[in-house]
């Protein structure tokens, strides 16, 4: 029979999809990544990303559409030449700016406004944004070029964007037991005291994976403390 629309059961999140495919692996807070791996994994938390040959991208999500601004930078050169160049440079860029949307998992509605050029002359890189597309495996639609000169690409929406998770009370007490965790690693015998929201402290309680990893850390079990006057994805040390 017919009822009314509403959510039936809530899907798998990222940790749970991730042991889905990697059942062998086991889930922890791991403080052990390399330099590099750590830079590229804080890098997709901020909002700008760096494009090859100097240039940058702006991502700003809205809840209508994902607005990405692609600024050339320092290459004040390519910026004051010629058409040509300028073409040349949006090209080279664009298999790390449809990366970047993969990686960070940006979906629904989203606008390309490409650095320098006329609108008229953006178009010569739609098969160059089908190509750049064409990897990912959510298979995004590139849509053309408004008349304004923005690139338009729909892509689905299977799960919550990575800015969407990075901003929940979950994240950010996730965050916190990291922190915490690379204390007792330097001060054995630190508590292991984690100050945070109420809205933390409930997400916490419901990631037995990450509490029983800090646990087997520290030696002892995590102390939750809780403070009212933190914001919703506050904590502290």
């Amino acid at each position: 029979g017919h009822g009314p629309i509403g959510l039936v059961r809530r899907g798998a999140n990222a940790r749970e999809r991730m042991s889905a495919l990697h059942p062998e692996a086991v889930p922890t807070l791991s403080d052990r990544f390399d330099e590099e791996v750590e830079q590229a994994v804080a890098g997709l938390a901020e909002p700008i990303a760096v494009l090859p040959g100097g240039a940058t991208m702006s991502v700003s999500p809205t809840a209508a559409l994902v607005a990405i601004d692609v600024d050339l930078g320092l290459g004040t050169a390519v910026r004051r030449a010629k058409a040509p160049a300028q073409l040349e440079a949006n090209r080279a860029l664009l298999p790390a700016l449809c990366c970047e949307i993969r990686l960070r998992n940006l979906s629904g509605a989203i606008l390309v406004d490409l650095a320098g050029m006329s609108a008229r002359g953006r178009v010569a890189l739609a098969p160059d944004f089908v190509r750049a597309l064409a990897p990912d495996p959510l298979a995004p639609r590139f849509l053309g070029f408004t008349a304004l000169g923005l690139a338009e690409i729909l892509r689905p929406r299977a799960h919550p964007p990575l800015h969407e998770l990075l901003a929940g009370p979950h994240a950010a007490g996730l965050a916190g037991l990291r922190a915490l965790a690379r204390e007792i690693a330097a001060t054995p015998s630190r508590p292991p005291v984690l100050i945070v929201s109420r809205a933390v402290a409930d997400a916490l309680r419901h990631d037995a994976a990450a509490l029983s990893d800090l646990a087997d850390r520290a030696g002892r079990n995590l102390i939750l403390q809780e403070d009212a006057s933190l914001p919703a994805s506050g904590w502290r040390i």
